[in-house]
């Protein structure tokens, strides 16, 4: 009986130390876990700051280009106004060199009327 009960302490004994491995185990696995998690968070939180400046970077971008865009309609504008003026000049003085050119063809006639007479 003696024997019997030294086998089972020793057993015992060799189930408590396995017992002992696998909680610790579990312990080291529950602390690895947990430096994942964190690792993850933070690489969550980079990557989301990350996201947030593309984003303003983007912003940024779309309103330079409008303000540039909106620059070069302008001058576009300021353009068309010249040349629509200097059209107008030049439609003005077409007008007043075709009427000129018509009063000294109707000149020139009332000589040549005046000559043949």
């Amino acid at each position: 009986m003696s024997e019997k009960i030294k086998t089972l302490e020793k057993d015992n004994r060799q189930l408590q130390n396995r017992l002992q491995l696998e909680q610790r185990d579990k312990m080291s696995d529950h602390g690895s876990m947990e430096k994942k998690v964190q690792d993850l968070i933070e690489n969550e939180a980079k990557l989301q700051r990350e996201i947030d400046e593309l984003k303003q970077e983007r912003d940024r971008k779309i309103m330079d280009n409008q303000k540039a865009l909106e620059k070069e309609r302008e001058t576009f504008k300021s353009k068309i106004n010249e040349v629509e003026q200097k059209s107008k000049e030049l439609e003005n003085k077409r007008s007043t060199m075709l009427f000129e050119f018509e009063k000294e063809r109707a000149k020139w006639s009332l000589e040549k009327d005046f000559l043949s007479s």
